[in-house]
C-alpha cells in the first residue's frame, strides 16, 4: 500500500505486463475445487487461514466513512485485508511456478499432474506433458490412472506413435468395467487407416456401436447423426473386409 501513496513521489516503474493467476488456477483446479476464488485457494492448496480478516464487500462501506470521519483506523482492515491479498497473489504466483518446473515433486495431486500435463500439451512442449501424465501413472486412483492413460495414448496417437498410443487404449480396455465407446472408435481408426486391419477395425467398430446404444438409451431422437456416422463407418469396413 505504501507504494501506491507514494507513486506519484518516485520513479516511474518499467512496464512488464501482467501475469493471470485466475486462468493458472483454473486449468490447474476448476475440476477439484467448487471455485477458485482466492479465498478458497488459499485454504484448499496454500494452507493460508485469515485470522481477524475484514470482508472485501465491507470495503466500499468503511471507505467512505473514512472520507466522512477522516479516522484512518476505520479502514485499518481494508488495508491489511488488501496487504492480505497482493501476499497471498505473491504467493500463489510462486506455487504455480513451482508446479509448471516440477520443484513440488512430492506433493502434487493426481488432479495437478494430469491438468500440468494438459497444460503443456495446449501450448506445444509434448515433451513436459508426456513427462506429467507418465509421473501421474505411479500410484494413483483408478479416476485419474484412467484419465491419464487416454491423455497419453491420445498424445502418442498425435506424435504418430500408433503402437504405444494402442497399447494404452488396449490398457484401460482392461481396467474399465463400462469402456466408453469413443475408446473403441479410435483403435477402430487406427486399425483402419494405420493397420490396414479392416476385420479388427469392423470388430472395434461394432463394439462402439453397442456401446454407443447403450450410452444413449435415454436420448432417443437426439442422435440421428451420431447413429448415422457409426453405421456408416461399419458398412465401410464390412464392405472392405468382402
Amino acid at each position: 500500500m505504501d507504494v501506491l501513496l507514494v507513486r506519484d513521489a518516485v520513479p516511474k516503474l518499467p512496464q512488464f505486463g501482467h501475469y493471470d493467476l485466475l486462468h493458472g488456477s483454473r486449468r490447474l483446479w476448476k475440476n477439484t475445487l467448487e471455485s477458485c476464488r482466492l479465498s478458497l485457494i488459499e485454504q484448499k492448496i496454500l494452507g493460508i487461514t485469515r485470522k481477524d480478516d475484514t470482508p472485501g464487500y465491507l470495503a466500499p462501506m468503511l471507505y467512505f466513512d473514512f472520507l466522512r470521519e477522516k479516522d484512518p483506523e476505520i479502514i485499518e482492515g481494508v488495508l491489511l485485508h488488501n496487504e492480505e491479498d497482493m501476499l497471498s497473489l505473491v504467493t500463489l504466483y510462486i506455487h504455480l511456478s513451482n508446479l509448471l518446473l516440477n520443484r513440488l515433486t512430492d506433493d502434487l495431486r493426481p488432479s495437478e499432474l494430469y491438468e500440468l500435463g494438459r497444460w503443456y500439451e495446449y501450448v506445444g512442449d509434448e515433451e513436459q506433458a508426456l513427462y506429467f501424465y507418465k509421473k501421474g501413472l505411479v500410484g494413483q486412483p483408478l479416476e485419474y490412472e484412467t484419465k491419464l492413460l487416454l491423455a497419453l495414448a491420445s498424445l502418442h496417437k498425435k506424435r504418430g506413435e500408433i503402437d504405444r498410443a494402442v497399447d494404452l487404449w488396449n490398457r484401460v480396455e482392461r481396467k474399465l468395467e463400462v469402456v466408453p465407446s469413443s475408446l473403441y472408435i479410435e483403435l477402430a481408426k487406427v486399425y483402419e487407416h494405420s493397420y490396414k486391419d479392416y476385420q479388427m477395425a469392423l470388430q472395434y467398430a461394432m463394439k462402439a456401436f453397442q456401446v454407443w446404444k447403450q450410452e444413449n438409451r435415454l436420448l432417443r431422437g437426439k442422435k440421428d447423426r451420431e447413429k448415422v456416422q457409426f453405421l456408416k463407418r461399419i458398412e465401410r469396413l464390412e464392405y472392405k473386409c468382402i
